[in-house]
């Protein structure tokens, strides 16, 4: 659709792809479509949405992978493991705004070597950074 936000469909794996756009161009002919975000990092898609499907009925429900002690709350991730505590103690003594977040999700996987480019870039850009 034209003026769509950018995505990256990019490398490979084409009927990955396609399952994922049917679903998305599905998710805009349903009564409501909910996303896996929240409005604070996704204004604008959130927003385009809205306009395209033409009503206000899109919902940003997300973060929904939580850390915390309750399994229930974060899906099928495990327990809450002294690695987590590590990373979170770390996280609260950043200063805000100072960490870069890397989640590239489920419905995207990466070839080995734009894995590793993007870790190399991370590092030598001497950027806080935490890869999850």
């Amino acid at each position: 659709m034209d003026g769509q936000p950018e995505a990256t469909w990019g490398l490979g794996l084409a009927v990955q792809d396609t399952i994922i756009k049917d679903g998305n161009v599905a998710n805009t002919k349903s009564w409501g479509c909910f996303i896996n975000s929240f409005d604070d990092l996704e204004a604008e898609y959130v927003q385009w949405l809205k306009t395209h499907v033409g009503h206000n009925r899109v919902f940003s429900v997300g973060p929904l992978s939580l850390v915390g002690p309750d399994v229930s709350d974060r899906g099928n991730l495990g327990s809450v493991t002294d690695i987590n505590v590590e990373v979170l103690t770390w996280l609260d003594r950043c200063p805000d705004g100072s960490v870069v977040y890397v989640c590239l999700g489920s419905q995207k996987l990466l070839r080995k070597e734009q894995m590793e480019a993007l870790a190399n870039g991370l590092e030598k850009s001497g950027t806080r950074f935490i890869w999850w």
